[in-house]
C-alpha cells in the first residue's frame, strides 16, 4: 500500500417516503483488495446496482450509492427519486435538457402510463411540433411491459441525477441544512 489510494464509501439509506430512518457507511480504498471484507469501485458498484433494483410494496425503501472522499454531498441524494415526482416537481429548464438529449422513445415508454399532469409538464416544454409528434408517438404505443416502462424511467432518472451532480440542474429536493462531506479522517 505504497501510494495514496483514494477513499471511497459505499452510502445504504434506509426509509420510508422522503424520510431518511437510517443510513449505514462502508468505507473502501480505490485499489485491490485481497481481504474479501473490503470493497473494489466494480464490486461497489454491483452492490449498489442490486440493492438499488429492489422493490418494495409499501413506501419503504433502501437505496445505496458509491461516493467519494470529500466531495459534498445532500441528504436528498441517499434518497431514491420516484418518477413521476420528480418529474413534476423539476423545473422547466430540467425538463427541457431532459428532451433535448434523452431519446424521444425512452420518454414515450417512460410517461406512457403516467398521469396527464406529468405528460403535459412534458409537452410544455418542448415544441408544438415536436409535442405533436410524441402525442402521435404515445397513442402508437398500444401496450408497454412494467419492465421497458421502469427502465426507461430510470435511465432518465440517472440523467437527471448525473444532471445534477455536475451542478448543470438543482434538485427538486435540496434544502440548505443538508449538506454533508465525507472525510475518513475526521
Amino acid at each position: 500500500m505504497g501510494r495514496n489510494s483514494e477513499k471511497n464509501a459505499v452510502v445504504t439509506s434506509y426509509g420510508k417516503g422522503r424520510k431518511i430512518e437510517k443510513i449505514s457507511i462502508n468505507i473502501f480504498e480505490d485499489e485491490y483488495q485481497s481481504d474479501a471484507n473490503h470493497y473494489t469501485v466494480e464490486s461497489a458498484n454491483a452492490y449498489c446496482k442490486s440493492i438499488n433494483s429492489m422493490e418494495f410494496e409499501s413506501d419503504s425503501w433502501i437505496f445505496a450509492k458509491l461516493i467519494k472522499e470529500n466531495i459534498p454531498y445532500y441528504l436528498h441524494n441517499f434518497i431514491p427519486f420516484k418518477f413521476s415526482d420528480l418529474i413534476l416537481k423539476l423545473e422547466d429548464y430540467a425538463i427541457q435538457i431532459i428532451n433535448g438529449e434523452i431519446d424521444k422513445k425512452i420518454i414515450c415508454n417512460a410517461i406512457k402510463s403516467e398521469s396527464n399532469e406529468v405528460k403535459s409538464k412534458i409537452f410544455n416544454n418542448m415544441s408544438k411540433n415536436a409535442s405533436n409528434n410524441m402525442t402521435r408517438d404515445l397513442e402508437s404505443i398500444k401496450a408497454i411491459s412494467i419492465s421497458v416502462m421502469k427502465e426507461a424511467q430510470e435511465k432518465i432518472i440517472s440523467y437527471v441525477q448525473y444532471l445534477i451532480d455536475c451542478g448543470v440542474i438543482i434538485s427538486p429536493y435540496i434544502a440548505e441544512d443538508e449538506l454533508i462531506v465525507f472525510n475518513k479522517d475526521k
